[in-house]
């Protein structure tokens, strides 16, 4: 797709970090560098943390971020990222697995389906 920077996140539960582990060997097997990458807690509420790591990616000028989290904190993470200008706008994209683009997550989330400007630039891969 012409991207060799992008951005990662994950939470720091077994699940998400083997995920995330894949992506970082498949990506960089195709030339593709993961540049900056945040971890947050599996269970989180400090949403001041997550705003403050998610500005970091911000910060590194970085368009395309991959996620791998349990659905526990997505909501959080795509809320503040929402905030901070780098969510459902254009310009950003953010890949996630075939586990949180399709397990009803954006179905019964807040920002979900009734507002589908939060959904854009999400895309899943398998």
């Amino acid at each position: 797709m012409g991207w060799s920077r992008v951005g990662g996140v994950y939470t720091t539960d077994s699940f998400a970090l083997n995920q995330f582990k894949a992506v970082r060997t498949a990506a960089s097997s195709s030339g593709v560098n993961i540049e900056h990458e945040i971890s947050l807690p599996k269970e989180m509420s400090d949403r001041e943390e997550v705003r403050s790591k998610l500005q970091e990616l911000k910060d590194q000028k970085l368009k395309v971020f991959f996620i791998a989290a349990v659905t526990t904190p997505l909501h959080i993470i795509f809320e503040e990222a929402h905030k901070l200008g780098i969510f459902g706008v254009d310009g950003y994209l953010w890949i996630t697995t075939q586990g949180i683009a399709f397990n009803n997550f954006f179905s019964t989330w807040d920002y979900g389906l009734e507002h589908p400007e939060i959904t854009t630039g999400i895309m899943r891969i398998n």
